[in-house]
């Protein structure tokens, strides 16, 4: 069962990526981020309101686990990787807790879905928009006035 975090960089803020939203289902990110998101609307996480107009990127990656056991994991991983340079004998020794200590490294060890569920600005994607309205409008309202037309012509020249 996969797992969504959803992770920004704001406007107004340094170059940190902020966590929005952690172990969330795909329904639930739907509905918590992707709807607000499409209308342009304030995100609520936890007691963060955060304007979705401001994120200068958005990062929505997908993981197999709980974000809490794939960072675990790469706690894990990433100091084996630092005691294994520190045993070479280059003389240079790493003094690092490693990766897997901050929400944002879970964007290491997912997979990033953004592209698949992002596609447009903030805003551009709220239903009953004035462009969709006009779309609707534009389909609904000619088919019928062209229906009605060409049925007045039909019967203009008599053909029943």
């Amino acid at each position: 069962m996969p797992y969504y975090h959803v992770l920004a960089e704001f406007e107004d803020k340094d170059a940190r990526i902020e966590t929005i939203f952690m172990d969330l289902m795909e329904a639930d990110l739907k509905t918590r981020f992707l709807k607000p998101y499409k209308k342009g609307a304030s995100l609520v996480s936890g007691n963060r309101v955060m304007p979705v107009t401001k994120m200068r990127k958005i990062f929505i990656v997908r993981t197999e686990r709980e974000s809490k056991t794939e960072l675990l994991d790469l706690q894990k991983t990433s100091r084996e990787q630092i005691d294994r340079l520190n045993r070479e004998p280059s003389g240079v020794f790493f003094l690092s807790l490693g990766s897997g200590y901050a929400d944002a490294d879970i964007r290491e060890v997912g997979t990033d879905v953004t592209a698949t569920y992002v596609n447009a600005p903030p805003g551009n994607g709220a239903e009953g928009t004035p462009m969709k309205l006009a779309k609707w409008l534009f389909t609904n309202v000619w088919g019928v006035v062209a229906g009605v037309a060409a049925a007045g012509i039909a019967w203009w020249f008599g053909w029943h």
